[in-house]
């Protein structure tokens, strides 16, 4: 057997979650989020309220609900690019963040049990863009999953489209996701790309 030789690229950048593009064109093209944040919260910070919803909406989708996930994505070109996020907060500002607006977006009197229902509620945006995501990709000839079905588990569409490896590409003004060669899922992102893009 052949051994491995490892490196370390200085310019290419991989991600693992090329499915966060669907989730962006989700958010901006399938729900009116970006401008009621903008028309409740008001406040100027180096993160916009939008950016900090937009982040935990991208943890959500990716299964990961904790704050500290965001550490990771800190650097990650491609996580800001994908959900049109300008500064992505730090764990703790996420956690703030949170913490405040939440008891002016509900009214309720507790800021834990607030900050609780719209987690909750950005919990169940992330399900429902999972599930319309599912059901663009997942379903029918292009699948990458081999048995039929009606609807698919939400873990499956984490599985076969968001956690998905791509490389990144910047040329101009145009960014490019490369899928490998051997990508099953390739027909079925694209199919779902573009009729989340263009209709």
């Amino acid at each position: 057997m052949k051994r491995f030789t490892f490196e370390q690229s200085d310019d290419e950048f991989y991600t693992s979650h090329s499915g966060l593009a669907l989730v962006g064109l989700c958010i901006n093209r399938y729900s009116g989020l970006p401008l009621q944040i903008s028309k409740k919260m008001k406040g100027n910070d180096v993160v916009s309220h939008t950016d900090i919803v937009r982040s935990f909406l991208g943890l959500l989708c990716l299964g990961k609900s904790d704050y500290e996930a965001i550490s990771a994505m800190r650097n990650d070109t491609y996580f800001r690019q994908s959900l049109g996020i300008k500064n992505v907060p730090s764990a703790e500002r996420l956690r703030q963040r949170l913490d405040e607006h939440a008891e002016s977006l509900e009214r309720l009197p507790s800021g834990k049990f607030a900050t609780n229902s719209l987690i909750m509620s950005l919990a169940g945006l992330a399900y429902n863009i999972l599930r319309f995501i599912g059901q663009l990709g997942l379903l029918g000839d292009r699948s990458p999953v081999r048995h039929s079905a009606k609807r698919r588990r939400i873990r499956t569409v984490i599985q076969e489209l968001m956690y998905r490896a791509a490389r990144l590409i910047e040329t101009g003004r145009k960014l490019k996701l490369r899928f490998s060669r051997h990508c099953c899922a390739f027909d079925s992102f694209q199919a779902v790309y573009n009729r989340l893009a263009f209709g």
